[in-house]
């Protein structure tokens, strides 16, 4: 078996990925971890697995990289996690289209025909950063874009090893480890590698979670669709002046979603709705997808290449358990899988990853029991199932103005449903496929004059927020980990005010960032490094306190004490504390709000010390918090509000709460 070097170069379309493995050195094992898929999630899981030392390899399938865009809209938290990887979050915003060309979701009779209306997404902003928020905005950028990126780290990581052209058949448990069957799938041989744990982010159709036993619930098949990739930079010139991320395209000659992955390069696909069993993705030749494209943009004379064509169904499922058993996870869209609505796949098989290689990271290194593993499933779950219920919901908002214009989804599904029904078996296909296409060619007749007569409800739901929404800012940032199995250490008054977070409110409330326990530590900007503490000499300070995790060589949870902490004997007490329980198990740091005291650089404590804006941090002067502990993951793990000023107590309290999260003596 090959030593697989650090490649320093991106893997381009037709273009062999290296095969080979990298040595562990855990005896007896090939890697500490096997990862199933070199997707976004499978990547990132390797990736943060390396940036805590632990040495992984992914098996790929593919011998050469996509070109058919999918997920394009990558969230705050996403971004935030990619932080951990140097460099990475530039490259991405370096190949973000600007703001002007996604701010927008357009209603037309077609992208260069009538205009319905339009919605601005980020009103009264100049660039999509929200800095009070979070130090990464949203961006657009499509998955297979992204890839490259994380495969160029990927191949630059002297930790993560590839294989690529290569399946993962099957998993056996072992005594201390498990055996991995991985096929070539150009030559058909088999190896088995021997890891200590493994990954399936292998996606829906992968094998791994079906193979496990672990069934998908939820809905299935809410909407078939053909995804039509197409490219034509002369379109791109003639949107100038309504630029969209998203055209919602009513014609009587075709329904359909275009999505603008790159209008100044002029990449697009039509999402259009077809109904099987009567119709099918067959009936989608290059011919009909290309008139199909032509009305859709509404000139048949602009220029289009098409690219690729792709039927898939639209379904709103999740794993029953991410953990089949002792070794094996589910990340990613082998665990669940949306409506594209909102945009939660791919970010939450992001968050997926970064909520559990922390938790391998720190089991194999010996920093917490076996156990902790057990919170990823109980964490991950609840928050794919939210997810996945605001995707439904987004997806059934998005039929509203197509049913002001006559265009009801649930009619057309029932007309469908009428005419493949036993009580009309008898009657030849073909007549009952014609009778489908004529009952929908009647609705998208209509639609223009009824979009006509109801412009003004239609303008109304447009200007009163009815519709898709893009940013989701309670739902990307403000989910709380709240599960008695997981990883934390609440009080009964943390579980209360949990309880009161998660009441239901208004849809466009704002988010007010907050220090609940199980939820994101809240980001500040950090002005300045007061006194370093235990961070090593040559690092670079953190730009945010989002990156605070981000510091630590290995998964070591941090005390945060924060404004209303710095009482001096208080603030003596837990650094104290921390001091006594060693680096090894937590890393002080506290928050000044503004310019720090005079003399706070010099008092020659273990802590990191930072100044913070008070704008962005005035989170940490609210809700009662004192002192914090954070995960990892960036999580916080435990709370303290009432003053704690004997260093007794302090490290008592501090043990309980480590144990909790830890799960360490």
């Amino acid at each position: 078996m090959r030593m697989l070097r650090a490649l320093r170069f991106a893997p381009k379309p037709g273009k062999l990925w290296p095969r080979g493995v990298s040595t562990s050195p855990c005896p007896g094992l090939d890697a500490e971890v096997v990862i199933a898929g070199g997707g976004p999630t499978g990547l990132i899981t390797a990736l943060l697995l390396a940036r805590w030392g632990v040495r992984s390899v992914v098996a790929e399938r593919s011998t050469a990289l996509t070109q058919h865009p999918q997920a394009h809209l990558i969230n705050h938290r996403s971004m935030e996690v990619m932080r951990a990887v140097p460099g990475l979050t530039d490259q991405i915003w370096a190949g973000v289209p600007p703001l002007d060309q996604w701010r927008s979701f357009v209603y037309c009779g077609s992208m260069l025909g009538d205009l319905l209306g339009s919605v601005d997404h980020f009103p009264g902003q100049a660039s999509p950063h929200l800095p009070l928020l979070s130090p990464e905005p949203v961006t657009h950028l499509s998955q297979h874009k992204l890839v490259p990126l994380l495969w160029q780290a990927a191949l630059a990581d002297p930790l993560v090893g590839v294989l690529a052209g290569c399946s993962v058949r099957s998993v056996r448990p072992g005594e201390g480890h498990v055996e991995v069957d991985i096929q070539e799938r150009a030559a058909g041989t088999l190896r088995t590698l021997r890891g200590a744990y493994v990954v399936a982010a292998d996606g829906a159709r992968g094998g791994l979670r079906q193979a496990a036993g672990v069934e998908l619930q939820g809905s299935a098949g809410l909407q078939h669709l053909i995804n039509i990739h197409f490219v034509s930079p002369e379109l791109g010139r003639r949107l100038r002046g309504r630029e969209g991320m998203l055209y919602f395209v009513f014609s009587p000659a075709t329904i359909a979603v275009v999505v603008a992955h790159n209008i100044t390069e002029g990449e697009f696909v039509a999402q259009i709705p077809y109904f099987p069993p009567l119709q099918s993705a067959a009936d989608f030749t290059p011919g009909a997808c290309s008139r199909l494209v032509a009305a859709a943009i509404g000139d048949p004379a602009v220029p289009v290449e098409l690219r690729t064509v792709r039927p898939w169904a639209m379904s709103g499922l999740v794993a029953a358990t991410y953990q089949p058993h002792s070794r094996l996870f589910l990340a990613g869209d082998a665990a669940h899988v949306f409506p594209p609505s909102g945009a939660f796949g791919m970010n939450t098989g992001i968050q997926d990853a970064h909520n559990l290689a922390w938790k391998l990271a720190a089991v194999l290194g010996k920093e917490a029991r076996p156990s902790l593993l057990h919170s990823y499933s109980a964490e991950r779950r609840p928050v794919a199932l939210a997810n996945m219920q605001l995707s439904v919901q987004n997806f059934y908002e998005a039929l509203r103005i197509p049913k002001l214009m006559g265009l009801d989804y649930h009619t057309a599904l029932r007309l469908n449903d009428t005419l493949t029904s036993p009580a009309v078996a008898w009657l030849p296909p073909g007549l009952r496929r014609s009778a489908l296409e004529a009952g929908l060619a009647l609705g998208q007749a209509a639609a223009p004059a009824l979009g006509t007569l109801r412009s003004r409800d239609i303008r109304a739901a447009l200007e009163g927020g009815e519709t898709l929404r893009l940013q989701y800012p309670k739902e990307d940032l403000g989910f709380v980990y709240r599960s008695p199995d997981a990883a934390l250490a609440p009080s009964a008054a943390d579980l209360a005010e949990v309880d009161l977070a998660a009441r239901p409110r208004p849809r466009h409330a704002p988010y007010t960032p907050a220090t609940l326990v199980g939820g994101r530590l809240p980001h500040a900007a950090v002005d300045a490094v007061v006194s370093r503490g235990w961070l090593a000499g040559g690092a670079a300070g953190p730009a945010s306190t989002v990156d605070l995790s981000c510091l630590a060589a290995s998964p070591t949870p941090l005390l945060l004490l924060l404004p209303s902490g710095h009482e001096a004997l208080e603030k003596r007490a837990w650094l104290a504390a921390a001091e006594r329980l060693g680096p090894q198990r937590v890393l002080p740091v506290v928050l000044h709000l503004g310019r720090a005291p005079v003399g706070a650089a010099a008092e020659r404590t273990n802590a990191l010390e930072l100044q913070c804006d008070p704008a962005s941090g005035a989170w940490a002067t609210t809700g009662g918090a004192r002192v914090l502990l954070v995960r990892p993951d960036g999580h916080i793990g435990a709370k303290w509000s009432e003053q704690v000023a004997d260093a007794g107590r302090a490290q008592g309290a501090l043990e309980q709460a480590l144990a909790a999260v830890m799960h360490c003596a």
